[in-house]
């Protein structure tokens, strides 16, 4: 439950979203011009997923028009696994020879936030959450905390990537679809940033209440909680203008179905994953879809499961990742 009003003031996503649809059995992220936001120096310097942290911290605080957040955090279920790749596979190569330690250092979890509070030149908090599924749910509460404690602006972020041979193993070990698991989610990929304040901008979002819980848990537990946060928020269900589930297409998810057929037959439903894949911080995407949602913005009709009307005030999002991470938001129009 959150103490003080929480405004998201600016968020940025970097994701696989593009008009045809998606052919292979991982979504990958559609680079943006990274010349734009970096030099070309550390665009050959830098690994994929650090590029891409790099420019969507870089267009978060110029959606909030803030130069420099007080803090950084970041949420990473795989971290930087390029530059570990490349560095093992460099060991490999040539076992006796000596190696550049730089991918070593560039691989581990908290080289993206580091990586932005050197750019930014950020000397403030800088944090990483590392938590599988709850990830991004975990950096969200501390930056929650640190709220609290009267810090003006705190950037968090939703990063995650799937290089082949990572991917290669994640489908062996049936957590993502292949050829030979085919009732897994697809693998994908994402770069999503939030500039949260507990001061109101004039397009702020309102981060109304949030929670998550670990483990395997029965659809009335779900249930319950989903009421919980309603009441805690005095929202009653028929205000809940959308409801954004994270559903993976051709995958028996009934948490999903029931809840949408219980609490929320008048309210608009969308899903996202059939664009952008699954992920263990797919959430941060739900988040920005409800910011997108909020402020009117047109969204892609590939992902409304029932269209109901147009409004935007309240929007709840539930998401779970391979049923033992769940998360709920729920975000106001302000």
């Amino acid at each position: 439950m959150l103490k003080k009003e929480t405004y998201i003031n600016g968020f940025s996503s970097i994701n696989p979203i593009k008009d045809s649809g998606n052919e292979e059995d991982v979504f990958r992220c559609v680079e943006p011009d990274y010349k734009t936001y970096i030099d070309t120096i550390a665009v050959r310097r830098l690994g994929k997923i650090q590029r891409m942290a790099l420019v969507g911290a870089k267009m978060c605080l110029e959606n909030a028009g803030v130069n420099l957040p007080d803090a950084i955090i970041t949420g990473t279920g795989l971290g930087c696994l390029s530059d570990t790749e490349k560095f093992l596979g460099n060991m490999l190569d040539d076992e006796s020879g000596l190696h550049s330690p730089t991918s070593f250092i560039q691989s581990t979890h908290n080289t993206i936030s580091g990586q932005i509070a050197i750019m930014l030149k950020c000397y403030g908090y800088n944090n990483t959450y590392s938590h599988r599924g709850l990830s991004f749910e975990r950096a969200l509460e501390d930056a929650s905390l640190l709220l609290l404690e009267n810090t003006e602006n705190v950037m968090i972020g939703a990063v995650d990537e799937i290089p082949d041979s990572t991917l290669k193993i994640t489908q062996k070990v049936k957590t993502f679809y292949s050829k030979s698991h085919r009732n897994e989610p697809v693998a994908g990929e994402g770069v999503h940033y939030f500039l949260l304040s507990n001061a109101k901008q004039p397009n702020s979002i309102l981060l109304k209440e949030f929670s998550s819980i670990e483990g395997k848990v029965s659809y009335e537990e779900i249930l319950l909680e989903c009421k919980r946060i309603l009441l805690s928020a005095g929202i009653e269900t028929r205000e809940v203008d959308a409801l954004i589930l994270g559903t993976n297409p051709n995958i028996d998810e009934l948490h999903y179905q029931q809840l949408q057929n219980e609490l929320f037959l008048n309210s608009n439903v969308l899903q996202f994953k059939n664009l952008t894949g699954e992920s263990f911080t797919a959430s941060g995407f739900g988040v920005v879809l409800a910011c997108k949602f909020l402020l009117g913005q047109t969204l892609d009709e590939r992902m409304y499961l029932k269209k109901k009307h147009s409004k935007a005030q309240t929007v709840l999002i539930y998401n779970q990742f391979k049923g033992i991470s769940h998360s709920f938001f729920l975000l106001q129009n302000v």
